[in-house]
């Protein structure tokens, strides 16, 4: 999985921010910035085993990803629902689900979801249509 970012230097500092799930971080450096992010969003997770990995793709700009889309996509869901002030019983009745269990498993990682169950849930929590890339 994949999620694009970018970068600007503002003042002393280097700013490197993920639009899609709100998240920006700074560093004395391009490269600290980036730095920065990357290990902002892995203590976010905060599962022992979880890396990501930052590609600076010049212009500007850099992708994070990780070999554990399973987690990364529980984090985008959360960190999503957060972000728009929605509890999960809300997401629930907006997926229109019986229980608000189901929803809750997978954000959880309890249960397995499809790649087109994850991406209906990030348009219903967004309420914009979106495409993950998925590496």
């Amino acid at each position: 999985m994949k999620l694009a970012g970018k970068y600007t230097k503002e003042g002393k500092f280097w700013v490197a921010e993920i639009p899609f799930i709100n998240m920006m971080d700074q560093g004395r450096t391009k490269k600290e910035c980036l730095e920065m992010i990357k290990s902002a969003i892995e203590e976010l997770i905060s599962e022992t085993n979880f890396k990501c990995r930052v590609e600076d793709l010049g212009t500007n700009e850099f992708v994070l990803s990780s070999d554990d889309s399973k987690t990364l996509c529980c984090f985008i869901l959360k960190r999503l629902r957060e972000g728009h002030g929605l509890t999960i019983r809300e997401v629930a009745r907006q997926l229109g689900l019986k229980s608000h269990t189901e929803y809750a498993r997978h954000e959880a990682g309890k249960t397995a979801m499809t790649f087109e169950t994850f991406n209906h849930y990030v348009e219903v929590i967004s309420e914009k249509e979106i495409f993950i890339k998925i590496a």
